[in-house]
């Protein structure tokens, strides 16, 4: 993970300071026995930041996430949370591409105009 984000006692510092110290450890566990380590999971939120950087997305932004239950939801909730402000929303809530032909943001519940997802990461955008 990059540096810029250890400068606090946050998310992103936390799970940094826990990648150097147990890099093999076992990060996620899913139910069928697949395993995801730190290191990897540093480097899926790592990917996920320079995806969002690369969309001008920054810290203050928030990102709505649509996926299923699971340990990519699981990862991409990390990965955003490090680089953004993440909402989850249940992905039975419609799909994808439903949402995004519909005007999605229009879809939502009424929340704070500054809360307002600036971008939509569902199954089609895990990296």
């Amino acid at each position: 993970m990059t540096q810029e984000r250890s400068d606090s006692n946050n998310v992103a510092s936390l799970l940094e300071k826990i990648i150097q110290d147990h890099p093999s450890s076992p990060a996620l566990i899913a139910p069928d026995g697949e395993c995801l380590s730190y290191e990897k999971l540093g480097q899926i939120v790592d990917r996920v930041g320079r995806i969002l950087q690369s969309l001008n997305i920054s810290k203050t932004d928030t990102v709505a996430v649509m996926l299923p239950n699971g340990m990519e939801m699981a990862a991409a909730f990390l990965g955003i949370s490090c680089h953004a402000i993440c909402a989850p929303l249940n992905p039975g809530f419609r799909s994808h591409c439903q949402l995004s032909s519909l005007g999605w943001h229009q879809k939502l519940p009424r929340l704070d105009w500054a809360a307002q997802p600036r971008l939509l990461f569902g199954p089609t955008c895990f990296p």
